[in-house]
């Protein structure tokens, strides 16, 4: 099922990179137009071709025991995004606003599969004990804070416990 989106996001990216070469063919160079975007492509396209190697080697026959099953399927739907966001950086040159449409599809589903993979109990459980060392942090700084104050304040007006002399009276 994943290798048929391989497919599809390979001949996007190739029919894409024909419509370029096509578009193109005048003097003006698509680095001097477009220097960003192909640049830019070329890291997410190698990025995605590592990393479709990567997930390729580490898959292992179905018979064999595998402990790194979540760890194949993560970098498989990351490689996926990479791959369409390497589609899609082809898409800004040939046409920016359906670029810019795509993108923000892309940045939608991009930000639905984070959701899915992150573990939330655990990152609020992870915010919880953050805010309750925050808490304890602040108050005992609070605390010191005062303190010093106070000292501050005796070693300026010296110490204000004891009763006022009234001068004459003795």
């Amino acid at each position: 099922f994943v290798m048929s989106f391989h497919k599809v996001i390979l001949s996007i990216i190739s029919i894409l990179a024909t419509f370029i070469q096509v578009e193109f063919q005048s003097s003006s160079s698509l680095f001097d137009e477009h220097f960003w975007i192909i640049s830019t492509f070329f890291v997410v396209f190698s990025i995605y071709v590592v990393s479709w190697i990567t997930v390729t080697m580490q898959k292992r026959p179905p018979n064999t025991e595998n402990d790194n099953d979540d760890r194949v399927s993560i970098l498989s739907q990351v490689n996926l995004l990479v791959g369409a966001l390497a589609a899609i950086l082809l898409l800004f040159i040939i046409l920016p606003l359906l670029g810019w449409l795509a993108f923000f599809f892309w940045l939608l589903y991009s930000l639905k599969t984070v959701c899915d993979l992150v573990n939330f109990d655990a990152f609020f459980q992870l915010l919880q004990i953050l805010k309750n060392a925050f808490s304890q942090f602040y108050e005992k700084l609070k605390n010191a804070f005062l303190q010093l104050l106070e000292k501050l304040k005796n070693a300026v007006y010296g110490d204000q416990s004891q009763e006022p002399e009234i001068p004459g009276s003795m």
